[in-house]
């Protein structure tokens, strides 16, 4: 019996003790300078998350936010013994409208948060790809089945060096016969065509409409349209001020981004 009542006390005296420790520890946490500078200023580092936009059939991306993981960051500053916002570390907070959550829908622009834009180009001559090639920035291309058949291997080194292309038109049997190297698949709208999106969602392409293709006064028209998040799709002779386009839209402070980063939610 008495055997029983010191395994007791000594049970009771380690919980006791361990209680004891958390209990300092946090208290010490919450006293040092460190801790309390993280929590004193989480709020100017957080970053609150966009959702997305639904307006009927058609869709705009949101942006995830972050908040800072106090503790984590805590833990990562100690070890250097004072402040640094490089060392914060950040959980994701999901935005409640998400684009994998809607596959049905048309995309229409980017993030209206984001200071950058997406050019689209219809493929129409060698001329036209040659000059393509010549170009530094992210570019997206909107090709046909048979164009894709036919330049396989020019199409997989433009997606390798993270550039996307986008079907025009597709046949259930020929949708499963494209192989890409980029995040999304995509297929392009100049009109709505609701048998070809569901088409697209069942294979988990994103479906891009542009009712507003710019066929002539290339540069005129992105001028006056330039905003965040805009996607402009060219077609016809653009291959003549694409170059000046590119910087004009770069001059201005845009970001000139494929559609898998300018329809990227997360932040970092």
């Amino acid at each position: 019996m008495k055997k029983n009542i010191s395994y007791l006390f000594l049970f009771l005296f380690s919980f006791f003790s361990f209680f004891v420790t958390i209990k300092t520890t946090a208290f010490i946490k919450q006293a040092d300078v460190i801790w309390q500078h993280i929590e004193e200023n989480e709020d100017d580092y957080n970053i609150e998350q966009v959702d997305g936009i639904i307006l009927d059939d058609m869709f705009i991306p949101g942006t995830n936010g972050l908040k800072v993981d106090v503790n984590k960051s805590y833990n990562n500053m100690k070890r250097i013994g004072f402040f640094n916002d490089k060392l914060l570390i950040y959980e994701d907070v999901k935005n409640n409208n998400l684009l994998i959550d809607n596959l049905d829908k048309y995309i229409i622009s980017g993030s209206k948060n984001k200071h950058a834009v997406s050019i689209l180009l219809y493929i129409n001559n060698n001329t036209q790809m040659d000059v393509i090639k010549s170009i530094d920035y992210p570019i997206n291309l909107i090709v046909s089945y048979d164009y894709y058949l036919d330049n396989k291997d020019l199409l997989d080194d433009l997606t390798n060096k993270k550039n996307n292309i986008l079907i025009n038109n597709i046949s259930s049997k020929d949708i499963k016969n494209i192989k890409l190297n980029q995040k999304n698949g995509y297929c392009f709208f100049k009109d709505k065509d609701n048998d070809f999106k569901k088409l697209c969602a069942t294979y988990n392409y994103y479906s891009i409409l542009d009712h507003s293709i710019i066929n002539k006064n290339y540069l005129f028209n992105i001028k006056k349209n330039l905003e965040n998040g805009k996607i402009f799709s060219l077609n016809g002779s653009y291959e003549k001020e694409l170059k000046t386009i590119f910087n004009y839209i770069n001059l201005k402070g845009y970001e000139i981004l494929s559609l898998d980063e300018l329809l990227k939610e997360n932040i970092k």
